[in-house]
């Protein structure tokens, strides 16, 4: 019954084989229907790394995109250094680099030629370019004023030279002011620079793992993402401590190593591969914690501090199911905390959301990452005594809504001849499962009528 609440509460006394008939209808249901299950993986959001974006894909497909983005690493980590230690980017960079400090030079240069036509000279100092009365050399070079030349001129000469001094160093302010945004203009181009040689790089790369994703959109969307985000960061594929003109002031950088390339933001973190390991659409949970049945986010501890990323999210049983079956102990489910209502929750929305208890007691309060959850569409089959099942329909609501489905193994039998043939064959069939010799008939009727002495009746429900 593919609709929401449908779920089976499969109730009766421990023993008559419960688990065993319903395996094997679903086995049946399945090798006649099949079943819509799907690959997921989770991708980094370059946007907000916190929010890992899950990737939903055609079985056998997540794997195939996991080998595909590690092969699209190992290509950069080859391209990438040579692209940046090529002579083609050692010329531009230091074209660059010449125009810069030509266009700085020639700005402090015609601050000086203005000044020299007022009757001031440039001079460098400790504390850097200055101005002073110019006197003409007879060689035709320029010199300084003597404080005592320059007192001995005309009053009306040294009031003009003193304010010629103060515009020409309000103009050298100026030009040095300009030199500053020269510097900004020089880090931006060279920036614009890197990104456009990584582009190159980086898109021949990406299209081909395009070309084997192509119908897939949602892959397509986030090779685009990380295409772009590896342009954004380019200037990471340099050395970290050279500066924009090289640290050894050649003018160039050099590529970082290829050891030293970080490229685990665009791997895949494959959460359930239904081709595979995954395949089987009936998951049982032997103990349903919260955890288990939703997934958790693991830490790595280093330098004394908890690290995590996308790549550290474990599937749980409901990953493993979608699409399938989930069995549970419903006795094994209540008396793990916050078990049953996360189970609920996940049913109730229709999605998988990783939840900690710790988040749920308020006991975290750092940043956790925030998985983004995963459609659910699954049918769970809840094992339990019928006690059990008569109380959570009484005092919870929700179970009546979840679980409409009953199915109810009866404690006794009436003694007909077609049902004592079938007890015969199935303690015969659990005797040759268990290894046992091979029960004779008046061995099983004695067994049938032990079953059916009056001491192990009980009344038929």
């Amino acid at each position: 019954m593919p609709r929401d609440g449908h779920h089976l509460y499969v109730m009766g006394p421990p023993g008559v084989g419960k688990r065993t008939l319903v395996r094997q209808a679903i086995e049946q249901h399945v090798a006649r229907q099949g079943s819509e299950r799907s690959d997921w993986a989770y991708v980094n959001h370059f946007a907000a790394p916190h929010r890992p974006r899950a990737l939903r894909l055609p079985p056998g497909r997540a794997v195939q995109l996991r080998r595909h983005m590690r092969d699209f690493a190992d290509d950069l980590r080859t391209t990438i250094p040579a692209t940046f230690e090529s002579e083609e980017y050692a010329a531009a960079v230091e074209r660059l680099a010449t125009e810069f400090k030509e266009r700085a030079e020639q700005a402090v240069l015609e601050v000086g030629e203005q000044a020299r036509s007022q009757g001031l000279v440039m001079v460098r100092t400790p504390m850097g370019l200055s101005f002073a009365p110019r006197k003409p050399g007879s060689d035709g070079s320029d010199a300084v004023l003597t404080p005592e030349e320059f007192a001995a001129l005309p009053e009306g000469e040294r009031t003009r030279l003193q304010q010629a001094l103060g515009e020409a160093q309000e103009r050298l302010v100026r030009a040095l002011r300009g030199t500053v945004r020269l510097r900004k203009e020089h880090a931006d181009r060279l920036r614009a620079l890197n990104r456009s040689l990584t582009l190159e790089a980086v898109a021949h790369a990406v299209d081909e793992v395009k070309a084997e994703h192509a119908d897939l959109p949602e892959v397509l969307a986030w090779l685009d993402a990380v295409r772009d985000d590896i342009v954004e960061k380019a200037d990471r594929f340099r050395h970290p401590g050279a500066g924009e003109e090289g640290g050894d002031g050649s003018g160039t950088d050099a590529a970082t190593p290829v050891a030293e390339i970080d490229l685990t933001a665009y791997e895949v973190n494959v959460l359930v591969d239904a081709a595979g390991e995954d395949g089987t659409p009936i998951v049982t949970v032997d103990h349903p914690t919260v955890q288990q049945l939703v997934g958790r986010v693991d830490h790595l501890a280093r330098m004394g501090t908890l690290l995590t990323d996308y790549r550290l999210v474990k599937p749980g049983a409901l990953h493993r199911a979608n699409g399938g079956f989930l069995l549970v102990d419903v006795a094994r489910l209540l008396v793990q905390p916050f078990a049953w209502d996360t189970l609920k929750r996940a049913l109730m929305r229709g999605e998988i959301r990783i939840e900690s208890v710790a988040e749920m007691v308020s006991l975290a309060t750092t940043v956790q990452l925030e998985p983004q959850p995963i459609p659910l569409a699954l049918k769970v089959v809840l094992f339990g005594e019928r006690e059990i099942g008569e109380l959570l329909q009484e005092v919870d609501p929700d179970f009546g809504r979840l679980f409409r489905v009953v199915a109810d193994f009866a404690d006794d039998l009436p003694r007909a001849e077609p049902l004592q043939g079938a007890l015969a064959r199935s303690l015969a069939a659990q005797g040759a499962a268990a290894g046992l010799l091979p029960a004779g008939p008046e061995a099983l009727a004695r067994l049938v009528d032990h079953a059916a002495a009056p001491g192990r009746r009980r009344t038929a429900r």
